[in-house]
């Protein structure tokens, strides 16, 4: 698996998924903010409910610094609204990569094809559309929120 790499442009997609009144569309958010994009394994995970706790409660600050932060995987959208009520998120959202099954992670390189689900992986796409930060973590390794804002708001930041 080879993720998308900087400085190439960020693929563009619309997706749907819980805490969503309307589809999300990436290039929407083109020149108002940067897009933390955090694909996850699947929902109901030990890992990925930790994760996604973890990003509601930092989905404010990442907001404060004009950060759009985003959870998505190849799990269907009312697989995803449970998760969410199951977790108590409210504002995160959570898009749903289901049909046709990991298109918008193929997209970005981190769709795990012997899997059939997403890497860890976070791609940071800042307002010119521009990838800015990718990291891929082990499946078992949960990201930390603070590394992914300081590479989204420009602070240095190791990979």
């Amino acid at each position: 698996m080879a993720a998308i790499t900087v400085g190439t442009e960020a693929p563009d997609f619309t997706l749907d998924g819980a805490n969503l009144k309307e589809k999300f569309t990436l290039s929407a958010c083109r020149g108002k903010r940067d897009v933390a994009l955090m694909f996850f394994p699947l929902a109901f995970t030990g890992v990925c409910s930790k994760e996604a706790g973890a990003c509601e409660t930092d989905y404010a600050g990442f907001a404060d610094k004009d950060v759009l932060l985003v959870m998505i995987s190849v799990d269907a959208k009312p697989s995803q609204a449970a998760f969410a009520e199951k977790l108590g998120i409210k504002s995160l959202p959570i898009l749903a990569d289901f049909h046709p099954k990991g298109e918008v992670g193929r997209k970005y390189g981190v769709y795990l094809e012997d899997k059939g689900i997403h890497a860890r992986a976070t791609v940071v796409v800042g307002k010119d559309g521009k990838v800015k930060w990718v990291k891929v973590n082990e499946l078992g390794v949960q990201r930390i929120n603070g590394e992914v804002l300081g590479a989204a708001s420009g602070r240095q930041v190791s990979a």
